[in-house]
């Protein structure tokens, strides 16, 4: 399994990564992008490259 993480620091919360997931690996929840189903995660590498910020990365 991936370990998808989103740094809090680094992260702006433009939830583009949710919006880009094929896979639904992030929900939003109280208004903040979180990693909710890593096990679905295919290593596609979208939101990581997409990431304006660069706060996910995937290992």
């Amino acid at each position: 399994m991936a370990d998808v993480k989103i740094n809090p620091v680094l992260c702006e919360n433009n939830q583009l990564c949710f919006d880009i997931c094929p896979e639904d690996v992030f929900i939003v929840e109280k208004g903040r992008v979180v990693v909710a189903q890593p096990e679905n995660c295919t290593e596609c590498f979208m939101c990581v490259e997409n990431c304006p910020t660069g706060a996910i990365s995937i290992d």
